[in-house]
């Protein structure tokens, strides 16, 4: 009798849940097609059965797994295709605001992202191959969000720097920092939405890792660029202070005349004294705003790399 009781409590556990499970099917089929009320159930259930050595993966165990698979691949597709609305519609109107760690869109979309990689860990599939391929899916919806959130936001920065002033009047924007910044957390975030064990998806992380990294050293390259332009647009106009030219001539001696009766500055010192103004606002506004030490590191780095090639000119 007491080698059998083992086997009859389990029998008599599946005979109680599949009269249960009668009940619960007809629950479910008058559900809305896109409801999601009943995940709780699912969890419940699941939670008890799975750690339960006799019922987990039994005849009730396997029906609820049929029944909420499908459910599950649902809520993902909807998920993923609300997620990539949100994206699209939120760099179309994005102010580039501080918002945390980046923008309102980027703080958004990692949420979404974590939150519902969060909801399929929390369900515990039991079944160890339907739990990875969701977790697969998971990993590279991700990565896809990534590189799109990534993709936009250095079309935004370039697009910032075409329409700003190219005179020592330009000052850094706080919206090209926050861009700065929306790199800085789409690196970290992407070690923890789109890492896995396995090496395809490990491969496929330091593939978003790669495409981050030659963002930020493209957007680098756009800022220094624009600091070179408007460096040459000073030294064009201080060179026409050059002495022994005749317009210099012409200044020098104008100058001179006019300071005998009043405090005349010298020829380009207020073109001088604008640059000066532009560069200490621009390193002062990067050091503050930017979250990432190194990429302000290399901003300048490249700068200094550039500049003197037009300074000796």
């Amino acid at each position: 009798a007491f080698a059998w009781w083992s086997d009859l409590m389990v029998e008599h556990a599946e005979t109680f849940l599949c009269l249960y499970s009668a009940d619960m099917d007809a629950a479910l089929e008058v559900q809305p097609p896109d409801s999601w009320d009943s995940f709780p159930l699912f969890q419940l259930l699941n939670d008890f059965l799975r750690v339960d050595y006799n019922l987990c993966n039994g005849k009730f165990h396997k029906h609820l797994q049929d029944l909420y698979a499908p459910l599950v691949v649902r809520y993902v597709d909807l998920m993923e295709s609300s997620i990539a609305q949100s994206i699209h519609r939120g760099f179309e109107r994005e102010s580039w605001e501080p918002v945390n760690n980046g923008s309102g869109t980027s703080e958004d979309l990692f949420w979404k992202l974590d939150a519902l990689q969060t909801f399929i860990r929390d369900l515990h599939w039991p079944e160890e191959e339907f739990g990875k391929h969701l977790e697969t899916r998971l990993k590279l919806m991700s990565s896809d969000m990534i590189e799109s959130c990534v993709k936009r936001t250095r079309a935004a920065f370039e697009a910032k720097l075409q329409r700003s002033s190219r005179a020592t009047d330009f000052r850094v924007p706080q919206s090209i920092c926050t861009m700065f910044n929306v790199m800085v957390d789409a690196k970290a975030q992407s070690a923890k939405l789109c890492a896995m064990d396995l090496g395809q998806e490990r491969q496929y992380h330091s593939q978003i890792d790669n495409l981050i990294e030659e963002t930020v050293k493209e957007m680098i390259t756009l800022l220094v660029a624009k600091f070179v332009v408007i460096l040459e647009s000073v030294l064009a106009k201080l060179s026409r202070y050059d002495e022994g030219t005749l317009f210099s001539s012409f200044l020098s001696f104008t100058v001179k005349a006019a300071s005998k009766y009043v405090d005349v500055p010298k020829p380009g010192m207020d073109v001088a004294d604008g640059y000066v103004t532009f560069v200490r606002h621009s390193q002062d506004m990067l050091r503050e705003k930017v979250n990432e030490e190194v990429y302000i590191e290399r901003l300048f780095d490249e700068k200094i790399k550039k500049n003197p090639s037009h300074s000796c000119q």
